[in-house]
């Protein structure tokens, strides 16, 4: 597989079969079938999952994107999303109003959490607990979000600044609205459509105003994580305890083999030497999207076109 797809990258555009995403899609199908079959009792004996049949990214994962700067972000949160709706918006909110929605919510964990689009919009209510004192998020799999590693199940503290800008009070909001996830507006028709490719609508647009350079410095969601990851590297906090809290997988013998994952307390002290690109941010009272308070379910994309 891997001889074949790098004589492909040499052929002309025309003479190219499978591209690398369309291979591994193809296996996501035929695991899913597997997957099926062995629930109703089918199996085979030698079958040991796909990840050997995927095809394989060049270079390194984790310089694929570049990270966003500090300035980025502060340009990104100056957005009228965190400061107040801009007159003519066309979600039904005036001049001055901040809704408290995945829009507000997904950019800043992405930030201060460095967890992944999908993680993130997937989140469940119930996975943001208090445990030995501390909020945090627990990153778990769920219904309609996989996770990449076994590494990515962690459990890491909500970072100060989410819960100053009102993040506890948004999800009891929540929860006195009998809803079960966090972003519940994100949701699709289709069940089968991931949350965080519905929230990519709005993020598209979202980094389109705050940053128009992005899309050719090729800058996109996954570069919060890249610069929760530097950020923490320029402040001397450890490469161990970084792969805890991004859920990375440590290869390191002495890191992952004999040692434990990092404290809670750890994890916290070591986020919280994270730049605040978000500081000119003022809290402002929760209020939900009325279709979220009205358990409205999400429109087609041609309901919405008219």
């Amino acid at each position: 597989m891997s001889e074949i797809l790098a004589r492909a990258e040499a052929l002309p555009k025309e003479q190219v079969g499978l591209t690398k995403a369309t291979i591994n899609r193809h296996m996501n199908n035929m695991a899913n079938i597997a997957g099926m079959c062995q629930a109703y009792g089918y199996s085979w004996e030698s079958y040991d999952g796909i990840s050997k049949l995927r095809a394989k990214k060049s270079g390194d994962p984790e310089n694929e994107r570049p990270s966003f700067t500090t300035g980025d972000l502060e340009a990104l949160f100056s957005l009228p999303i965190w400061t107040g709706a801009a007159a003519g918006t066309n979600d039904g909110s005036a001049a001055g109003e901040i809704f408290h929605d995945a829009r507000y919510w997904v950019p800043l964990i992405g930030a201060y959490q460095g967890a992944r689009r999908e993680e993130i919009c997937g989140f469940r209510l119930d996975e943001i607990i208090d445990l030995e004192g501390i909020w945090g998020f627990k990153f778990i799999p769920s219904e309609g979000r996989r996770f990449k590693s076994k590494a990515a199940k962690r459990h890491i503290p909500i970072h100060p600044e989410l819960i100053r800008l009102g993040f506890l009070e948004y999800a009891d909001a929540l929860h006195k609205a009998s809803h079960l996830l966090l972003f519940p507006e994100l949701r699709a028709v289709a069940e089968a459509t991931p949350m965080g490719d519905v929230f990519n609508d709005d993020w598209q647009k979202m980094k389109e105003l705050a940053l128009p350079q992005a899309k050719t410095e090729g800058k996109v969601f996954h570069s919060f994580r890249h610069w929760c990851n530097n950020e923490m590297k320029q402040e001397g906090v450890g490469s161990e305890i970084r792969k805890d809290i991004l859920g990375h997988v440590n290869k390191d013998v002495n890191e992952g083999t004999y040692s434990q994952v990092a404290r809670l307390r750890l994890m916290k002290k070591s986020l919280m030497k994270l730049p605040r690109p978000s500081a000119a941010v003022e809290p402002a009272k929760i209020r939900l999207l009325p279709q979220v308070l009205a358990h409205t379910p999400r429109q087609t994309r041609k309901q919405a076109n008219g």
